[in-house]
């Protein structure tokens, strides 16, 4: 099939037979692993959205999220306005445990907190600074990937190799 790792398995395709339905949700589930584990090669505009963390900042930014929460826990406002916060911290953490973080999970957490600071919640400031420094640390790290991809690694300067070289520094003939 040109598919490398499909599993192959030859069957007899009949209505009473299901198995059927079985291998089609099998096939499903490894095209759906096909495609995660090759996403930013089939779609490479997601990529630019996203960021590796390594474990450090992962750890880091799993407190920051869980200080998040429990300040928004803490501070009175209406379910309707906490619920989208507990959401959007859900899915920025589902993105922080992942290979590669897409970057307007942190923004959605800041539209949340903002709308709900805007329907008059108090306590939250101290939500606003923690996103503005997770915000701050994603950002120069984007800013320093956007970098390394603008300017190509070079190699050294090639020597030129029919340069002569001095006379005191070629082999001796009589050493030979």
């Amino acid at each position: 099939m040109g598919i490398t790792d499909l599993p192959v398995v030859r069957m007899a395709v009949t209505s009473e037979d299901g198995d059927v339905v079985h291998n089609l949700f099998l096939l499903e589930e490894f095209m759906d692993l096909m495609r995660a584990r090759n996403l930013y090669q089939i779609e490479p505009n997601l990529a630019a959205d996203t960021i590796e963390l390594d474990d450090n900042w992962k750890a880091k930014a799993t407190t920051l999220v869980g200080h998040i929460r429990e300040t928004v826990s803490k501070a009175t406002m209406e379910e309707g306005l906490r619920e989208p916060i507990m959401r959007s911290l859900e899915t920025l953490q589902a993105e922080i445990d992942r290979n590669r973080t897409r970057t307007d999970a942190i923004a959605d957490v800041w539209s949340k907190v903002t709308t709900a600071m805007g329907a008059g919640v108090k306590n939250l400031e101290p939500v606003v600074v923690i996103i503005e420094r997770l915000s701050k640390a994603v950002g120069e790290a984007m800013a320093f990937k956007i970098q390394l991809e603008a300017k190509p690694l070079q190699l050294p300067k090639s020597v030129n190799l029919e340069e002569k070289e001095p006379e005191d520094r070629r082999p001796d003939k009589d050493a030979q």
